[in-house]
């Protein structure tokens, strides 16, 4: 879901907008170590001048939008890996997201097998 605004994101929820349509989202394959690096992650949306979501997993009943989330065309979750504020956790073990490789006018996710990360 390309170039979304974000509606709420604070240290317990997460919520994007695109015209009309609502997103309860949550951060696909990360935990934040503390409740302040989600507020660090909220600042880093709203500096963004593009927000890009690729949906994941949609839990129903309720359930966050399981999202990864680009800023200005970089993996945020990535990002917050890298500066040390969220670890990896993988709902699939044996894969890892790589990014997208762009096809023919289709976008598709690009995943590898990996070990050594903790499963949810």
């Amino acid at each position: 879901m390309s170039d979304v605004q974000v509606s709420v994101c604070d240290s317990e929820h997460l919520v994007f907008q695109k015209e009309e349509q609502i997103i309860n989202a949550e951060y696909f394959n990360i935990l934040f170590y503390h409740e302040e690096d989600r507020l660090i992650a909220c600042d880093k949306l709203a500096k963004a001048e593009r927000i890009d979501l690729e949906t994941e997993i949609n839990m129903g009943n309720g359930q966050p939008m399981q999202v990864y989330v680009f800023v200005d065309g970089k993996l945020l979750q990535e990002i917050l890996v890298n500066e040390g504020l969220a670890r990896e956790v993988l709902h699939d073990p044996m894969l890892k997201y790589h990014g997208l490789k762009e096809e023919e006018d289709e976008s598709i996710a690009v995943f590898s097998p990996i070990e050594g990360v903790d499963e949810v």
